[in-house]
């Protein structure tokens, strides 16, 4: 529906140009993560990240109007075994994490 940011609409204006993807509430989704290799921490944090996107998941953009709302199951528990508290061990080299965080996103 519609074309990309700034390209021309249909009756010759760019002004308001923008492009919607949209899928029927309850479709289906599945995805998978493996982590090979992982240390004890590595799971923790990996297992952490999982809870987080169960609690306040969403997917695309208009969050503040109830747009991309996502429900997340994980099965097996991924937290299940998991005795390591990786954000003590991460706090003391907190400005050392972020930057790791940040060039994710590069």
């Amino acid at each position: 529906m519609g074309a990309g940011v700034g390209a021309e609409m249909d009756n010759g204006s760019d002004i308001a140009s923008f492009e919607v993807e949209a899928v029927a509430p309850g479709t289906r989704f599945e995805s998978w993560v493996q982590l090979d290799r992982g240390s004890e921490l590595d799971r923790a944090f990996a297992a952490d990240v999982l809870a987080e996107l169960g609690r306040r998941g969403w997917l695309g953009g208009r969050t503040a109007s109830g747009h991309g709302q996502i429900s997340v199951v994980a099965a097996p528990d991924p937290s299940a075994g998991v005795g390591v508290d990786w954000r003590s061990r991460v706090a003391d080299r907190r400005d050392d994490a972020l930057a790791a965080l940040r060039g994710l996103a590069c």
